[in-house]
């Protein structure tokens, strides 16, 4: 009989690179006077990008506790309502996608269901801090599925770019934490919001 062997966690090298990408956004909306945009009411919007997500605990119930460290790609769907010129409250759910544990039949989806709020510390200013939390959960496969959930948050950093019409792209810089069952989670996200409003 074989004992589960913890894999060896990856160089994370993702976050220098969401660090630098958040300094661009803070001088964007800090050294320079802002571009004005419409008046905003409510908004849907589609989100997509990459995730570089650090784990610690037992990653799958056939295995002791490990640490492991990934990048993979999320999707999101969200929906809000401006509550004034500065704030705006939502709801959003997303699930990261990653292949994990160094095989190739380990796959893990953390997933979050999260209410979140928009600050923009500029009226009609496109640069807003992002903060959210609630439900964080976790799909295993390894092979077969357990799941688990708990608490997480979130805080980061975007800048609405208009296109046309309603449209608008917003790219966007996320730390995320959550403890889905007995596994610590951290995350950076940086991905691109798809919103009409």
């Amino acid at each position: 009989m074989t004992c589960p062997t913890a894999h060896p966690a990856r160089p994370h090298r993702f976050p220098p690179f969401a660090a630098a990408v958040v300094l661009l956004f803070v001088a964007a909306g800090t050294c320079r006077a802002a571009d004005p945009v419409e008046p905003r009411t409510w908004w849907v919007e589609l989100d997509g990008g990459a995730a570089s997500v650090h784990q610690a605990g037992q990653l799958f119930s056939a295995e002791a506790p490990a640490v492991a460290d990934d990048v993979g790609g999320f999707f999101r769907l969200g929906f809000g309502h401006m509550a004034g010129d500065h704030l705006g409250l939502g709801l959003e759910f997303g699930v990261i996608f990653l292949g994990t544990g160094g095989a190739g039949e380990n796959a893990v989806l953390p997933f979050q269901g999260f209410v979140t709020g928009r600050i923009y510390p500029r009226k009609h200013s496109p640069f807003h801090i992002r903060l959210a939390g609630g439900a964080f959960g976790r799909e295993a496969i390894n092979p077969a599925m357990t799941s688990a959930t708990g608490l997480g948050g979130e805080v980061g950093v975007g800048y609405d770019v208009k296109l046309r019409g309603y449209n608008h792209l917003t790219p966007y810089v996320l730390y995320q934490v959550g403890r889905p069952g007995a596994v610590r989670t951290r995350a950076v996200l940086v991905g691109a919001a798809y919103a009409r409003w």
